[in-house]
């Protein structure tokens, strides 16, 4: 079986590339073909820098020994700094798309299900920044409760 990989551009820095694949997102200046980054996660399925914040976005999936699927979506401000995750069991979410606006997130699962997310919330000045975690639990129905309908 070939191998899945994810690619993102960086909205902002010019010959910044994302790539994701097996256990990991590496991070390229594609100017001078060298990796400046690496994110050591789960088998990835999806990635995205949002356009506004450049946060990247990581869908990753992790095979439970019990046949389940743990599956992440995880928010990164940079290469060490995860601000924000949510982590469910209901099927993995191997596609992202962001509206024009960058501010919510079409999320497509693999159990035939689209989410769309206010990615920021709300706030006066329209982006409502986190610089801790969000305390989310692994129940989706029950994050949804905590958080409505945004992802962070």
């Amino acid at each position: 079986m070939a191998q899945k990989i994810s690619i993102s551009w960086h909205p902002w820095r010019e010959g910044l590339l994302a790539v994701g694949q097996a256990q990991g997102v590496s991070i390229w200046n594609v100017n001078n073909l060298t990796v400046v980054g690496h994110i050591v996660c789960y088998s990835i399925d999806a990635i995205a820098f949002n356009p506004v914040s450049a946060e990247l976005l990581i869908s990753a999936h992790n095979n439970l020994p019990d046949n389940t699927t743990r599956v992440y979506l995880t928010v990164m401000k940079n290469c060490e700094k995860a601000v924000d995750e949510v982590v469910h069991c209901n099927g993995r979410e191997p596609f992202l798309y962001w509206d024009t606006t960058g501010t919510k997130l079409a999320v497509v699962g693999s159990h035939e299900s689209l989410c769309i997310w206010d990615f920021f919330g709300t706030s006066s000045n329209g982006i409502n920044k986190k610089t801790k975690r969000s305390r989310l639990t692994s129940d989706p129905f029950e994050t949804m409760k905590l958080i409505g309908p945004t992802i962070r």
